[in-house]
C-alpha cells in the first residue's frame, strides 16, 4: 500500500490523495453504506490526522463511525474501531 508507506515515512500530505482515490473508487464500486467504504473513510481520517488536520480528521472519523453503525447495528468490532478512532483523535 503506497499510501500507507508514505504515511509511515512521515509524508502524510503525499499519501492523502491516494487514500482519497481509494475512497472515491470504493464509493463508485459499492453504492450506499458498505464496510469497505467505512474503512476507506477511516483511512482518510487517519491520514488527515497524521497531516496535522485534526478537525478534518474528526469529521471523517465521525462519518466512518456513522457508516459502521448503519451497516452493523448493535455491538460489532468495526463499530468499536470507529468509536476508538473518534475518541483518540
Amino acid at each position: 500500500n503506497v499510501g500507507f508507506c508514505l504515511e509511515g515515512m512521515g509524508r502524510a500530505p503525499d499519501a492523502l490523495p491516494m487514500y482519497q482515490q481509494t475512497l472515491d473508487m470504493r464509493r463508485r464500486m459499492f453504492k450506499g453504506d458498505h464496510p469497505s467504504i467505512a474503512r476507506a473513510i477511516n483511512n482518510v481520517a487517519g491520514c488527515l490526522s497524521a497531516a496535522g488536520k485534526p478537525s478534518d480528521a474528526l469529521a471523517m472519523y465521525e462519518d466512518a463511525l456513522a457508516t459502521w453503525r448503519r451497516v452493523y447495528p448493535g455491538d460489532h468490532p468495526e463499530v468499536a474501531t470507529g468509536l476508538t478512532s473518534t475518541a483518540v483523535d
